[in-house]
C-alpha cells in the first residue's frame, strides 16, 4: 500500500520543505553514524542451518506464495460461471478487499505451518519471538522517523517523472479508495486490519523471512539478496508506486539483515501502511 504522494506534492509548503530537508540531512547523518555503508555492516548468520535441507525452506516459501496467488483464481472459478471467465472479469472493490485479506491470511497460515512442522527452530532462526518483538518496537519507530522523509522525496521525484512523461495513474491505492467509498464499517475494518496487520506480517515473512533468506544463502552476500528480494516485493505493487516502494523494501531488507529480527521490518511495514491510511483519510482530498 502506498500513501497519496500526489497530495503531498500539491501541498508542498515551506514547513513541508523544511521537514523533508531536515529529515534528509538527519537520515544521512544517522546512516553514516550507524555504519550503513560499511562493507561489514551485517553480522547476522545464515538463517538456513547446516542441519536442514535448503529444499525444505524453498518448498515452504513456494507453498505460501502459491496459496497467496491462487486464492483469487479459485474464487473466480467458483463464483463466476464459465462463460464469464472467458472474458475480462471486473471484481468489485468489496470483492478485492475480501480476497486480499483471505489470500494474505491463507499464505501466512501456509508459511507458519510449514515453519512449525518442517523446520527445526524456524521461528528463532527467522528472528521471531517475544524478545525480538520487544526490541523491535522502539527500533521500528526510530527507523521510520528517518525513513519516511527519504521515502517522501523518492515518491515526489517519481510523481514528477510520471507527470513529465504524461503517464496517468490513480492517486490512491485501490484499498484506500474502498475506505473512501464504503459505508460498511465491517468492510472498512477489514481493509484496515489487512493493511496494518495481515499484509505486513505475511509479506515480510514471505519476502524477507523466506525469499531474502534463500537468496542470501545461495548468493553468500546480503546486498544482492536485499536488492533481488526488493525487486520481487516491488513487482506485486502498482507500477506508479514502485520507486518509493522499492526504496522502502530496501530499508526493510537492510534492517532485517542488520539485526536478524523479523519483527523489525514487520513493524516498519505496519507503521508505513497505517500512516498511509491516516494520510489518505485525514490529509488527502
Amino acid at each position: 500500500m502506498s500513501n497519496t504522494l500526489a497530495s503531498a506534492q500539491s501541498q508542498l509548503s515551506l514547513p513541508m520543505i523544511l521537514y523533508l530537508t531536515i529529515g534528509l540531512l538527519a537520515a544521512t547523518a544517522v546512516a553514516l553514524a550507524a555504519g550503513v555503508f560499511r562493507k561489514h555492516a551485517f553480522q547476522t548468520p545464515d538463517r538456513i542451518g547446516h542441519d536442514e535441507p535448503t529444499s525444505t525452506v524453498f518448498l515452504i516459501f513456494m507453498a505460501g506464495l502459491t496459496v497467496w496467488l491462487l486464492a483469487p483464481a479459485f474464487y473466480v472459478v467458483f463464483a463466476y460461471p464459465p462463460a464469464t471467465t472467458k472474458g475480462q472479469i471486473d471484481l468489485t472493490q468489496n470483492e478485492e478487499a475480501v480476497l486480499g485479506a483471505v489470500a494474505g491470511l491463507g499464505g501466512l497460515v501456509a508459511l507458519l505451518l510449514g515453519s512449525l512442522f518442517y523446520r527445526k527452530n524456524a521461528f528463532a532462526r527467522l528472528g521471531l519471538g517475544l524478545r525480538p518483538l520487544v526490541q523491535a518496537i522502539p527500533r521500528s519507530l526510530a527507523a521510520m522517523i528517518f525513513v519516511m522523509p527519504l521515502m517522501t522525496w523518492v515518491g515526489l521525484l517519481a510523481m514528477w517523472l510520471w507527470q513529465t512523461l504524461h503517464w496517468e495513474h490513480p492517486l490512491k491505492h485501490d484499498l484506500l479508495q474502498v475506505l473512501d467509498q464504503t459505508p460498511d464499517f465491517r468492510l472498512a475494518a477489514l481493509v484496515i486490519f489487512t493493511a496494518a496487520v495481515i499484509a505486513p506480517v505475511f509479506e515480510e515473512l514471505l519476502f524477507r523471512g523466506y525469499l531474502q533468506t534463500l537468496l542470501r544463502h545461495f548468493l553468500r552476500r546480503p546486498w544482492p539478496a536485499i536488492l533481488l528480494a526488493s525487486l520481487a516485493f516491488t513487482a506485486v505493487h502498482p507500477w506508479w508506486s514502485m520507486p518509493p516502494i522499492f526504496f522502502l523494501s530496501v530499508c526493510l531488507g537492510y534492517a532485517y539483515e542488520r539485526n536478524g529480527n523479523l519483527f523489525l521490518p514487520i513493524l516498519m511495514h505496519a507503521l508505513f501502511n497505517a500512516l498511509s491510511i491516516l494520510v489518505s483519510q485525514y490529509v488527502s482530498p
